[in-house]
């Protein structure tokens, strides 16, 4: 089947002279090619847990080397060994039928199995389940908060939390649960394990001054601007925590507040949100800067057509962080530091229009020009919010954000953005697969259908690090596809290093019928686990990858070289202008 292979220097002049079509002025992109030695993810064995949701996250046991994975449409854990990574066997599933509707997430650390599992209604708090990891046998349960979306161990598997989202999905704002965290403490062993659940209720009343901050609390219309008739929500209930991040010292948990644009620090040591910082927001990204260019209409090409057209436009993006890991680089200045990987996936509770139509108002002095900017082939076609941007309070819109960033960023443990990749995502998927960019998940030729929202929309996000003491930060595309790999041991100097992507565009896949994904490849990454060489079982690093819409869960290893004579080698590379 058809793969999109990293690319050396032999490629690169075919790269320069690849036909990609433009819109507006902009400044060219250089070549991406950076020092830090050759890298190759190779593909191993996959499983097909049969169609949508039957792989959405998925978590690593050393001990027994198994994959657990989460097999949503059957309420199941799947437990694949994968002693042999080239021919992963199914060995058992375990039922979550009998401890609720749903499960969410898993996790493994030192012999155990954790499984996120929902409450039996949307305002009934859910459970941490823990099960024995070589077995499957039921070990104990743990009381959670409303929905619990993700759950993690600390890296010595002493610490055990969960996210608990609180969604307000369909329920009536009144009815919202409030989100919260649960933080399970297995030091003294799962016996004598004590759980503290944290909330926000301490930040109540504080709304206004979070907004202020750049914290996006909402009103309790969702739909309308937070204003005179719709005050901000409670922060207990608009807060909503997505996933979590446990630093590798153990200091401090960051958990993504996706919605408000923005992250919870919980101190570990109090076991309470940080009483100096607890609420982080996220900048937002200019799409007007120099290297944060965006292609934001499904319609700029000939006739109203496709066409990879990457530029600057005058919109902000809200990072809105989905997954998100920690790590710590192993070599460099910044070794042993804490840091923070998230996907600025996007998110919305309905609140977004496209700028072409008459629900979003312009305001004449912030954009002159905004008859043109409302074209099919500008932004006319972008979703953005309306209930963002008016900075003036005279009703129309001084600044247009969209959900989203189409990057990954990394912050330090005090919150500090010091990387984000900027367009590279874009330009990246454009340049290896210029006919199928910003395809959609769920069909082939589907090209540049999703670039009026959110774009290649990274989704799943891992870390770890390689024999050769190079930190890596794995990024799924959970539209297009495939995975992003950038080198991080200097974090604020992080840079790409390979792309991979094993789908097929050419396969006449159907997601009515899931049999159609048979043989087609990988389709929505949706969880990543990076799995260290001295618990690989070839003694190799390698990541395995749960992929939601076509139900498989496919596994890569890791290959770099350091070249130790000093002389360049060939880098990755990818170009687009």
């Amino acid at each position: 089947m058809p793969r999109t292979r990293l690319l050396t220097a032999a490629l690169l002049s075919a790269l320069a002279t690849l036909a990609v079509t433009t819109g507006q002025a902009s400044t060219p992109q250089v070549t991406q090619s950076r020092p830090g030695g050759s890298f190759d993810l190779v593909q191993r064995g996959s499983f097909s847990g049969g169609g949508e949701a039957a792989a959405e996250i998925v978590a690593y046991d050393a001990g027994s080397q198994q994959l657990f994975v989460t097999h949503g449409a059957q309420n199941r854990v799947d437990v694949l060994d994968v002693s042999d990574l080239d021919t992963p066997i199914l060995v058992r599933s375990i039922d979550i039928t009998p401890y609720g509707p749903s499960l969410q997430s898993v996790a493994v650390a030192n012999g155990l199995l954790a499984v996120a599992v929902a409450g039996f209604d949307a305002v009934t708090p859910g459970s941490v389940v823990v099960f024995d990891a070589a077995t499957g046998a039921f070990r104990r349960v743990f009381p959670a908060g409303v929905l619990p979306d993700n759950v993690v161990f600390s890296s010595d598997g002493t610490l055990l939390m969960a996210a608990n989202e609180g969604e307000v999905g369909d329920l009536d704002v009144a009815d919202d649960p409030p989100g919260s965290v649960t933080l399970i403490d297995l030091s003294q062993g799962l016996a004598l394990a004590t759980t503290t659940q944290i909330g926000f209720e301490s930040l109540d009343g504080q709304e206004l001054a979070l907004r202020a901050q750049g914290v996006r609390i909402m009103g309790e219309t969702l739909t309308e601007p937070v204003g005179p008739g719709n005050p901000p929500r409670p922060a207990s209930r608009d807060l909503e925590p997505e996933y979590i991040a446990i630093a590798p010292d153990k200091s401090v948990a960051f958990v993504t507040l996706q919605e408000a644009n923005a992250f919870a620090v919980i101190d570990l040591n109090t076991r309470a949100l940080s009483a100096s910082n607890p609420i982080i927001p996220i900048p937002l990204k200019n799409h007007a800067a120099h290297g944060n260019r965006l292609d934001p209409s499904d319609r700029d090409g000939t006739g109203g057509g496709p066409a990879f057209r990457l530029d600057n436009w005058p919109v902000f993006g809200m990072h809105m962080p989905d997954s998100i890991a920690a790590f710590s680089p192993a070599t460099g200045a910044s070794a042993g530091m804490a840091f923070f990987a998230s996907a600025g996936e996007g998110d919305d509770r309905g609140e977004v229009s496209r700028i072409g139509s008459s629900s979003i108002v312009l305001d004449p002095i912030a954009f002159p020009n905004a008859a043109a900017l409302k074209a099919n082939a500008a932004l006319g076609r972008l979703n953005a919010s309306h209930i963002d941007g008016d900075l003036d309070g005279d009703g129309d819109l001084d600044r247009l954000q969209v959900l989203g960033t189409r990057s990954f960023s990394l912050f330090d443990a005090s919150g500090n953005q010091v990387f984000d990749s900027g367009d590279e995502l874009e330009c990246m998927t454009g340049s290896l697969l210029p006919g199928d960019f910003n395809s959609d998940n769920e069909e082939n030729g589907s090209a540049d259908s999703r670039s009026d929202n959110k774009g290649p929309e990274p989704e799943a996000i891992a870390a770890g690090t390689s024999l050769e003491q190079r930190t890596y930060v794995f990024v799924g595309l959970e539209r297009i596809g495939g995975v992003a790999v950038y080198d991080v041991t200097d974090p604020a100097n992080a840079f790409a290093v390979a792309y991979e992507n094993n789908r097929d565009f050419s396969a006449p896949v159907d997601i009515a019928d899931p049999a159609s994904f048979a043989g087609a490849g990988d389709f929505g990454p949706e969880g990543i686990v990076f799995i260290p060489a001295e618990d690989s079982p070839d003694g190799r690093p390698a990541i395995a990858v749960a992929n939601e819409i076509s139900g498989t869960t496919t596994i890569w290893s890791i290959r770099d070289a350091l070249f130790k004579d000093g002389m360049e080698t060939a880098r990755f590379a990818f170009a687009c202008s």
